[in-house]
C-alpha cells in the first residue's frame, strides 16, 4: 500500500499561499527546514515539495519585519485579525501544549512499563 507522507509540507506550503494571497504584508523571504531560504518570486520556479516551509518574513509599509510560521495563527496575523504580540503568545501556548502531551504520554508509558516488568517479575 503506497501512503502519500509529504502532508507536512503540502500543508506549509497551502499556508504559504494563503499567507500570500489574503495577507497585509508583503512576504519578503521564505525559510526552509536545511537552512535554505527563497525569495517569494522565485519560489514557485523552485520549490520541489520536498523542502519543508519554515518561517516567512513579512514586511509591513513602514518596513517592519516579521518572522511567523506557515500555520493558521500566521494566516490570522497576516490577515490582521491577531497583532504580533498576540501571535507570540499563542505560538508559546501551543508549544507548551505539544510539550506537555509529549511529556504525559512518555510519562504514562514509562508507568505502564514499570508496572508490567514489576507484574511478571
Amino acid at each position: 500500500m503506497c501512503v502519500n507522507n509529504d502532508f507536512i509540507e503540502q500543508y506549509a506550503y497551502k499556508m504559504y499561499e494563503e499567507i500570500n494571497k489574503s495577507s497585509l504584508f508583503t512576504i519578503v523571504r521564505i525559510e526552509g527546514i536545511e537552512g535554505t531560504y527563497l525569495t517569494s518570486q522565485i519560489l514557485k520556479k523552485q520549490w520541489d515539495r520536498k523542502n519543508l516551509i519554515t518561517k516567512l518574513i513579512l514586511q509591513d509599509k513602514c518596513n517592519n519585519c516579521y518572522v511567523v510560521n506557515p500555520d493558521s495563527f500566521g494566516l490570522k496575523f497576516a490577515n490582521g485579525e491577531i497583532s504580533y504580540k498576540e501571535y507570540k503568545k499563542l505560538q508559546k501556548r501551543d508549544d507548551f501544549k505539544w510539550i506537555s502531551f509529549s511529556l504525559l504520554g512518555i510519562s504514562f508509558l514509562c508507568i505502564m512499563l514499570y508496572f508490567l516488568l514489576k507484574f511478571f517479575n
